[in-house]
């Protein structure tokens, strides 16, 4: 079995990790599409050389996943050092129920049943970011009956996406995993060419969301359907994909709800594209495996979903996925692009149309980088061209698809004779304190250097194209301007007392996504040029004064 290098790299890491810290728990982060069964399947190998009595098990709950390993499990068998009799599959999905020394379970099927299985010596969970802090939940249930039993046991997480949208990263000081033992992003599988490039396209028109409600961080899907599903908002969406879907060969298409889903998929066969499927929880398995191998075999061009399609769907031939919803969620937003990660024979790049600003919320995918122990830099800021909708880094003036450049018109200069009842600050107000109307606002997370106390900076994107920021020092001591500004911005989650903020949880991408973006904002320039923010108006009537 021969693995790309970083492969190699996760499975040394992994081993060096537990020679070093024993008895603690640990994460791989490999981006979707990058190969983490093969990753597995090294470790058992691996594992199963050291000691050949040791017992093993793959833990998952998404029937997809548990196929996936099976079957590059079976197929390295005899580099694992295993017979095929040795490894078996618990779940009641898969109607099996064996007891080996590889075992690959459901935990649906075996969190109450512990005592089956004896003492393991490993156990890997694949998407293990969906493993909740709750001690009573599935996962943590059985994770600690298993260590009840052997006090040693190796647990490793094998995930993309490490962070949970309430909680932030699944590692670290009380998180459900203790740190992070290798970790590569996004862009350097690209750029290395293991993973497919990405072109990130928005729509001519956005979405209203002003009046959708939020609960847990997360926009609330009844409040969420009743603008998604509009008929001539789908209509209009519709049309745009059709249009910018030219010459792609596979569409997955992700819906906000089921009947959202059935109205994307009858304007698609009105507009003339009949190879279209839809697939919901509520297909029946046999029509929805029919459906699935269709698609992947290019007899179905266009296939629609909710989120069915997401955790565990392999489909390599994915020259396009249209999010057709809008997400708070990072790691949603994450695993409905990373289904066109993979490489596939003639597929030169996978198209991302987002029409949920998605990507103006969370940033691009591809630009994903990782620092130091697995965290994830800052998202590049990034913007959409006014004339072609392709979506691209703030930093870049030019839009790279279409060149459209955009003029910004000069600061009038500030008038320096005063007339008779004019003073110099009535003129710098009136010249420099003025509204401004706000396309797109991103939160992160900023240091000056390595060592400096991290602050929150918000930057707004003004209509006429000026960048506008501000921070927000998380030094100890300042707690209580930071509580006084993220109670101006009506920010979710702050405490009464501003000594009681939580500031790892300030800090998480996933809560900083949370924040809302304003209307308008008014704003002033200091004596050295820098915007001093004045007032947040995050309502539409707003600006009718």
């Amino acid at each position: 079995m021969t693995l790309r290098k970083y492969q190699q790299d996760a499975v040394d890491s992994l081993f060096k990790f537990q020679e070093d810290r024993p008895g603690k728990s640990s994460v791989i982060v490999i981006p979707t599409g990058g190969g983490k069964t093969r990753v597995m399947a090294e470790v058992i190998r691996k594992s199963f050389g050291i000691n050949p009595d040791c017992r093993v098990m793959i833990l998952s709950h998404v029937k997809e996943l548990l196929e996936q390993s099976h079957k590059t499990c079976l197929h390295y068998a005899t580099e694992t050092g295993l017979d095929v009799c040795d490894i078996g599959v618990y779940s009641a999905s898969l109607k099996s129920r064996q007891v080996k020394k590889l075992t690959i379970a459901g935990i649906q099927s075996i969190h109450r049943k512990a005592d089956l299985f004896g003492k393991i010596d490993i156990i890997m969970v694949d998407e293990c970011h969906l493993i909740s802090t709750n001690a009573e939940t599935m996962y943590r249930r059985f994770l600690s009956a298993i260590s009840v039993r052997n006090s040693n046991v190796k647990v490793v997480g094998l995930t993309a996406t490490p962070y949970r949208l309430q909680t932030g990263l699944i590692f670290g000081g009380g998180k459900t995993f203790d740190d992070c033992c290798y970790a590569i992003g996004v862009k350097d599988l690209i750029t290395d060419g293991f993973l497919s490039p990405l072109i990130t396209v928005g729509y001519k028109e956005t979405i209203d969301l002003r009046k959708v409600k939020k609960r847990g961080g997360e926009f609330l899907p009844s409040s969420l359907d009743a603008v998604m599903e509009d008929d001539a908002l789908v209509t209009q969406g519709v049309k745009e994909t059709i249009q910018k879907t030219q010459g792609r060969n596979s569409i997955l298409v992700f819906a906000s709800s089921v009947r959202h889903a059935e109205m994307i998929l009858a304007k698609l066969k009105e507009f003339g594209e009949l190879s279209s499927e839809l697939i919901t929880g509520e297909t029946d398995q046999m029509i929805r495996d029919f459906k699935i191998n269709a698609f992947r075999t290019k007899g179905v061009r266009w296939l629609v979903n909710i989120a069915v399609l997401t955790t565990g769907f392999d489909a390599p031939e994915i020259d396009c996925v249209v999010v057709m919803r809008p997400t708070m969620s990072r790691g949603l937003w994450y695993q409905m692009v990373g289904r066109g990660f993979r490489l596939s024979k003639g597929k030169e790049n996978c198209l991302i149309l987002d029409f949920g600003e998605n990507a103006l919320r969370h940033g691009c995918i591809d630009h994903i980088e990782l620092g130091g122990g697995g965290i994830e830099k800052p998202a590049a800021k990034v913007k959409k061209c006014p004339a072609c909708q392709h979506i691209h880094k703030v930093s870049i003036p030019i839009c790279p698809s279409c060149g459209f450049f955009k003029i910004k018109e000069e600061r009038p200069e500030i008038p320096t004779k005063l007339s008779d009842t004019q003073t110099e600050g009535d003129i710098l107000l009136g010249q420099r304190n003025k509204e401004y109307d706000i396309v797109a606002s991103v939160y992160t997370i900023y240091r000056k250097h390595p060592g400096a106390d991290p602050c929150i900076m918000e930057t707004h994107e003004t209509l006429g194209g000026t960048l506008i920021k501000g921070y927000h020092s998380l030094k100890v001591g300042l707690e209580y301007p930071v509580s006084r500004w993220l109670r101006s911005i009506k920010a979710q989650g702050v405490p009464k007392h501003h000594w009681d903020l939580n500031k790892e949880m300030l800090q998480s991408r996933e809560w900083l996504d949370t924040l809302p973006s304003p209307k308008t904002i008014k704003a002033h320039r200091n004596d050295k040029g820098y915007f001093v923010i004045d007032e947040y108006n995050f309502l539409e009537t707003a600006k009718a004064r």
